[in-house]
């Protein structure tokens, strides 16, 4: 079981948004199956550059607060699984 982040390594405009869509990928006695998940823990390692939100209605939408230059890692959590880290750049 994994999660995978798109789009990932991505670059965001001052005062925009984006939207992340985390998909699963499950093994169940070796049927790959893939879901998109909803209920995952987003996280910005620098809110202050690019927040992301965790509302239920409208899961996964990051938002460039910061100036140019200012990057920020974001991972998204199922229970004890996350993604890899990602790196968000404010251009």
């Amino acid at each position: 079981t994994s999660i995978t982040v798109t789009p990932a390594n991505s670059t965001m405009a001052a005062v925009t948004t984006q939207l992340f869509i985390a998909t699963g990928t499950f093994n169940n006695n070796g049927t790959i199956s893939y879901q998109q998940l909803d209920s995952v823990v987003w996280n910005s390692s620098n809110p202050a550059a690019v927040t992301i939100t965790n509302d239920v209605t409208n899961p996964g939408v990051a938002y460039a607060a910061g100036t140019t230059g200012q990057q920020t890692t974001i991972t998204a959590c199922a229970g004890p699984i996350c993604s890899a880290g990602f790196t968000v750049t404010v251009q």
